[in-house]
């Protein structure tokens, strides 16, 4: 009797991860449901969730990573200077640490062009000087 309860004791855990796993792949492969409002919009969402890895990342940009490449890029100024600029926008206070510290590494002119793309962080945390922030 107590061979058969250990026996069942122990092959709980492999079940709960045979279950998690077979669960985790249904719900990956069934598509999320579609927001309402512009069908623009909601293609843009699905095709950003369909970029997602389905179980795990295998190599995981933190804020600081991204912040700092995106940095970089906009102080370039290349092509894909202003999708980089979204992107700093989007990382929002998250990528302030890491990037306010660089901007010593930048000639005045990169200096500046990272600035403005950080313009709308400060306009979205409610500064008071908000709208002087964007004027170079």
């Amino acid at each position: 009797m107590l061979s058969l309860l250990l026996r069942r004791l122990f092959w709980i855990p492999p079940t709960l991860f045979v279950v998690s796993i077979v669960t985790c792949l249904v719900l990956s492969l069934v598509p999320p449901p579609r927001a309402p409002g512009p069908p623009e919009s909601a293609d843009l969402a699905h095709e950003r969730r369909a970029e997602l890895p389905r179980f795990f990342n295998p190599t995981p940009d933190d804020a600081g990573v991204l912040a700092a490449r995106h940095a970089q890029i906009v102080a370039e100024g290349g092509e894909g200077a202003a999708a980089s600029a979204a992107e700093l926008a989007r990382l929002g206070g998250a990528a302030l640490p890491h990037v306010v510290p660089a901007l010593d590494a930048f000639d005045p002119v990169r200096r500046q062009r990272v600035a403005l793309a950080l313009a709308p962080v400060a306009v979205r945390m409610g500064l008071r000087d908000a709208p002087a922030a964007s004027d170079p």
